[in-house]
């Protein structure tokens, strides 16, 4: 989990409650959004528990708000982390399904990946 000062574990607390509306408010503003692109490190745990128990729209929400901002500014790592716990994770594919190209997801090279983890973000959405 993040440092609690920082976040108070906001984005879990609103996900327990079930509480769509502050998923959205929370993973758009101070700190998440800043965290997503200062130390996109520090907020991956409790992005991935959030998952764990989000909905669709909170997946959309973390998805389009923080994940595509924190490939955005570390792709190696969070394509390596996204890819290896989508499949344990449901909501985590919905939520890299969002996902648009921004910073480091642009390379050639990063992007053919990124179209590779989304693709396989669809693929797992969609086997019944």
């Amino acid at each position: 989990m993040p440092d609690q000062s920082m976040t108070g574990a906001a984005l879990l607390n609103a996900a327990t409650l079930g509480d769509e509306e502050a998923v959205w408010k929370i993973a758009a503003t101070e700190p998440y959004g800043d965290l997503a692109y200062s130390d996109p490190r520090s907020i991956w745990p409790e992005v991935l528990a959030t998952l764990r128990i989000a909905s669709e729209e909170m997946a959309a929400a973390i998805g389009t708000c923080l994940l595509e901002h924190m490939l955005e500014v570390d792709f190696d790592f969070f394509h390596d982390a996204i890819s290896k716990s989508m499949s344990e994770v449901p909501m985590l594919a919905d939520a890299a399904s969002t996902m648009s190209k921004f910073g480091q997801s642009l390379s050639p090279v990063n992007s053919a990946k990124f179209d590779d983890l989304t693709q396989k973000a669809w693929r797992l959405r969609h086997r019944e």
